[in-house]
């Protein structure tokens, strides 16, 4: 009876997926965090007293990231991100952006390449057991895995996979000269 209920909590879920988690400005600040992170300007540390870890927040990040001269973390703060220039789908995207990439790096043209995660339905992880579902109605009362029970996981078989490249709006016309030559 919890079919539908499920198959509109998996399409929730993948909108979420789609539209927030991997919205392209936040995968922009989460690329210059990491940026800021792995630089040698970076003084930020998480405690390994259980205690004052568990009292690390973002309002401490952010008021780190203030405090700090790096080039990211002031981007952070200043709610100035890298900008999407380009765009791909799929495993073709995905071989697009390695080249576009390399190309905007030989033009000299610092930009971000993030390759979209895969996310295909239906898929488990390895070792996860499947989910069954109890058919109760009619008088076939058989047990059949969650993937057999709905077609939610063959509709949306197709893997979803966006790779973006971002780069600083200032070089966002020459970032596009290099694009469109290639």
């Amino acid at each position: 009876r919890a079919l539908y209920a499920f198959d509109d909590f998996m399409i929730a879920r993948f909108h979420m997926f789609v539209m927030v988690y991997f919205h392209q400005k936040s995968v922009a600040y989460e690329e210059m965090l990491k940026r800021y992170m792995r630089s040698d300007d970076c003084s930020y540390r998480l405690s390994a007293d259980l205690e004052e870890y568990r009292r690390t927040d973002d309002a401490e990040l952010m008021a780190h990231l203030r405090s700090s001269q790096s080039e990211w973390a002031q981007r952070i703060v200043d709610l100035n991100p890298y900008r999407v220039i380009w765009e791909g789908q799929g495993p073709a995207g995905h071989a697009k952006l390695d080249m576009l990439h390399q190309q905007l790096r030989m033009a000299g043209i610092d930009s971000i390449a993030v390759p979209g995660p895969g996310v295909v339905y239906g898929q488990r992880k390895p070792g996860m057991p499947p989910l069954y579902v109890v058919n109760r109605q009619g008088y076939d009362k058989r047990v059949v895995p969650m993937d057999e029970a709905t077609g939610i996981f063959e509709r949306y078989q197709d893997e979803r996979c966006v790779g973006r490249l971002y780069v600083d709006k200032p070089n966002k016309a020459a970032a596009r000269a290099v694009i469109d030559k290639a």
